[in-house]
């Protein structure tokens, strides 16, 4: 469960999130919408423990999410798994590796098993065979699709997905949604 109380939070002195409430029950696929700049991306931050409000208090699973130390919120951010706006894609990193990259980080899980999940990734968002591929190759459609597959290989509780399919022709939309309705 994800509770929000209060939020605010502003850059430079111009307010982006002003007294934000917000209730999301464990296992609901829920979706923020709102205008371009109006901090639906902020607040996916905040709640990842990637930025700090300025007032109010964030909740997740009962752990208020700004109290916690440094090492607590790297174990924290194990709970996540995140699909950036612009994807965050690693230019020099081929497709397996960009999926590999929380794995490698966050486990000590072994190179056999890695690829393993890589693959499995690659078949669930429709890109068998992409392991080598450099993003720079890559249509808007397929990062996306990359991106889903990074965001949900470490089998997360909580995965937040910010504007999943900003920029996509309608098919390959549809396609995203269908993909993070599935997972």
């Amino acid at each position: 469960m994800i509770r929000i109380e209060n939020v605010h939070k502003e850059f430079t002195g111009m307010p982006v999130l002003r007294g934000v409430d917000l209730a999301v029950p464990q296992g609901c696929l829920y979706g923020l919408i709102g205008p371009g700049a109006s901090g639906k991306s902020v607040l996916l931050k905040i709640i990842a423990g990637l930025f700090a409000p300025d007032g109010g208090r964030v909740f997740v699973d009962g752990q208020d999410v700004h109290a916690m130390s440094e090492l607590e919120l790297q174990k924290f951010r194990l709970k996540f798994g995140m699909l950036f706006q612009n994807n965050a894609l690693f230019d020099y990193l081929n497709v397996a590796d960009n999926i590999a990259f929380p794995m490698r980080r966050m486990t000590s899980l072994g190179e056999n098993e890695i690829a393993m999940r890589v693959a499995d990734r690659l078949k669930v968002v429709n890109l068998p065979g992409f392991e080598t591929r450099m993003p720079g190759g890559l249509s808007g459609g397929q990062k996306k699709r990359i991106g889903v597959a990074r965001a949900t290989v470490m089998t997360a509780p909580i995965v937040l997905y910010d504007e999943p399919a900003a920029g996509l022709d309608p098919v390959t939309s549809q396609r995203i949604f269908e993909l993070l309705r599935k997972e």
